[in-house]
């Protein structure tokens, strides 16, 4: 099994509202990620912010994110970039276990790292109905945690 993490966009767009899609983020197995500037708001440029409301799972930060860029770095920022960081931080956390083998064990990691979040980080999202009081968070600490429904490394 294989989780995925999609990004939930930059069209600055309520998920909720009618005749919104944001394919992949949509189906129920995938972890979309919506993004948070660096003060803990969600993040907001005029035109391309990251989508809000009831379809995200989780936030994490989106803005100025530094990266592989042409033969450089450079810094970017949406809730693409947020998607990687995502999935690194789910790589971490599965560190130690055998490989994923069924649907159910995919579902398990998704709702671990969801509930892994922290909930009382994000800033003035009110304005965002909907939207998730969770972000991502590894604890530094957790050296291969325990997830329900999968087997460590022997």
């Amino acid at each position: 099994g294989i989780v995925v993490c999609a990004a939930a966009g930059n069209s600055s767009l309520d998920t909720g509202a009618a005749g919104v899609d944001i394919w992949p983020g949509e189906y129920t197995d995938v972890i979309c990620v919506g993004g948070l500037a660096m003060d803990d708001t969600m993040y907001e440029k005029a035109g391309s912010g990251s989508n809000w409301g009831v379809r995200l799972d989780i936030l994490v930060p989106a803005e100025d994110i530094r990266a592989a860029w042409g033969t450089g770095y450079g810094t970017l920022s949406g809730t693409s970039m947020g998607c990687g960081l995502m999935s690194g931080i789910t790589c971490c956390m599965l560190e130690g276990y055998n490989r994923l083998t069924s649907r159910t064990q995919v579902e398990a990691v998704r709702q671990y790292v969801i509930d892994q979040a922290t909930t009382t980080a994000a800033v003035d999202l009110v304005r965002f109905p909907g939207t998730p009081n969770r972000i991502v968070y590894l604890d530094p600490s957790a050296h291969y945690p325990a997830i329900p429904g999968l087997t460590r490394k022997t």
